[in-house]
């Protein structure tokens, strides 16, 4: 499976390993599950495995159209109808608890019957409004808590309307979902393995040892398949450059960690001590609509520089410098640094680090000040502290805005830099990877040749076995369900299998909707789901 695209805003090589050492003799997995820790086992560079960024422990939960899998039908007619019902019920009960709704007890409303009067919360003699202003009350009031509740209720009873077609397809669904997914994992267990033609090869000449010239052609054998490797790791020269950045953008972080790190432990300090920002914040250092960042900033810079990483905190500062790119750590993240979606990608980059930058310093300044921050005591009272005179001394002595403004500017252009070359690796870890399994297979004893034949040969019939089954059930639910006889071929062993992206599948409102769209964004906007 490809990197996930956030853990490719950063550098993207990460740390190259020696794959060579985790090369098994026999040249085969041993769990035969296409587990992703089974399809990166070869793997030198894969950047979502390798790169420490404070965010691959926090796995998102699959997408529902992106799910092909999953138990569950998925239609993307069903899936957009289900999520519009859904956004449109928790608008509505927002805004039923509008103070303009709920603003009082009682009501009264001239000219009207009074069944609907019961109902709305205006009173005359609460303002001397005009006679209009409770007529289009009671009319909103109408609409939120009568109209639209029904309407809604139609909708859902519509989508709702088809329901045995629906348990149809979902049964038809269960019924070929375990076969195909079987077969597919033993198809890229199979892929996983070395070929039986390289393995056949060296058996025979394992067999044929006792002569001279045949054992010299082995020890040669073994000696171009380790050249190979040595020549893909040392003669590649974008690998080189990749890796040269890799080693700066390294250095780079290293500095601007030195910056930051009194502030991460000011901010675990604060934590600690369950301290809290006083407002209004002394001689207006902190304006009101910077709170919440400077709450966030400080929740963001705790979890940075530990001496641990866990699913939480990170050990260096990729999770912040993700954060400055403008990448969210989930669905539902606001960055505290600001969005700027109207300016282009380099400038609000810019912006944000300007941003954080500022907020830093207002963090210092609050620090400086007495009454800055407000500390509990045993019975939950808050009361007024000054900071440790170290925490405070370090922070003021390591923060250079210019500096670290420059260093941020330095790491995101060779990250940009290092991205066009791994562009041009996306197939070198698979060579790699062929390469190291030649030399694992070359070194290995004929006992283990053996095993190693023996297993494949268990894959492909495994692999055979597993196809039949699913053609078997393929041309049943055809025939039995439209009348279609279809006819499956069995793939090529090398042939790389990939399903389609179920947000291809615009069912009936997509065309419609996606032609209101001006933009890609606001495409994502309209249609979330399929």
């Amino acid at each position: 499976p490809p990197p996930n695209k956030r853990e490719k805003a950063t550098t993207a090589m990460g740390h190259a390993s020696n794959s060579g050492s985790n090369s098994n003799n026999d040249g085969v997995t041993s769990n035969n599950n296409s587990s992703e820790d089974d399809l990166l086992e070869w793997g030198v560079l894969e950047a979502a495995r390798l790169l420490e960024t404070g965010r691959s422990h926090n796995k998102l939960p699959p997408k529902r159209t992106d799910s092909w899998e999953t138990s569950r039908l998925i239609c993307p007619d069903y899936a957009w109808a289900d999520e519009a019902h859904m956004a449109c019920q928790r608008l509505l009960k927002s805004l039923s608890k509008h103070r303009f709704l709920t603003s009082g007890h009682s009501s009264h409303r001239q000219g009207h019957d009074t069944a609907s009067t019961s109902s709305s919360s205006l009173t005359a003699s609460d303002s001397k409004l005009d006679d209009a202003v409770f007529k289009a009350h009671h009319t909103v009031w109408e609409l939120l808590k009568l109209e639209l509740p029904t309407r809604l209720h139609q909708f859902r009873a519509a989508t709702e309307a088809n329901t045995a077609v629906s348990k149809r397809l979902y049964l038809i669904k269960c019924e070929y979902r375990a076969c195909a997914r079987s077969f597919f994992e033993s198809h890229t267990a199979l892929q996983t393995a070395p070929r039986l033609d390289m393995v056949q090869t060296y058996l025979k000449l394992h067999s044929s040892t006792a002569n001279k010239q045949q054992a010299e052609v082995l020890k040669a054998k073994q000696k171009a398949a380790q050249a190979a490797v040595d020549e893909a790791l040392t003669q590649n020269d974008v690998l080189k450059k990749a890796l040269t950045l890799e080693r700066d953008c390294h250095s780079l972080e290293i500095d601007m960690a030195h910056s930051l790190l009194p502030f991460c432990e000011l901010a675990r300090y604060l934590e600690t001590k369950k301290a809290r920002i006083t407002l209004p914040s002394p001689d207006n250092i902190l304006a009101p609509h910077d709170i919440y960042a400077l709450d966030e900033l400080l929740r963001r810079l705790k979890s940075l520089l530990c001496r641990k990483s866990g699913p939480d905190t990170s050990t260096g500062i990729r999770p912040l410098l993700l954060d400055l790119q403008g990448v969210p750590r989930d669905d539902v993240d606001l960055n505290p640094f600001g969005t700027f979606s109207k300016v282009s990608a380099e400038e609000a980059r810019t912006f944000r680090v300007q941003r954080f930058l500022s907020l830093l310093q207002s963090l210092l300044d609050l620090s400086k000040v007495r009454g800055g921050f407000s500390f509990p005591d045993k019975k939950e009272h808050y009361s007024i502290q000054e900071l440790p005179a170290n925490l405070v001394r370090n922070c003021n002595s390591t923060l250079d805005k210019e500096m670290f403004e420059a260093q941020c500017h330095d790491w995101y252009a060779m990250a940009d830099l290092q991205m066009q070359y791994v562009e041009d690796l996306e197939e070198f870890p698979e060579q790699l990877r062929k390469l190291e399994m030649e030399v694992s297979i070359g070194k290995a004893p004929y006992s283990a040749l053996d095993m190693v034949r023996k297993k494949l040969g268990i894959l492909e019939s495994d692999r055979i076995e597993k196809f039949h089954f699913l053609q078997d059930m393929v041309q049943q639910i055809s025939a039995r369900e439209m009348d279609l006889r279809i006819q499956l071929e069995l793939p090529d062993p090398d042939e790389v299998l990939k399903l389609p992206d179920t947000t291809i599948l615009q069912g009936v409102f997509g065309p419609q909707l996606l032609r209101r769209a001006s933009s890609v964004a606001e495409q994502k906007r309209i249609l979330p789901p399929g």
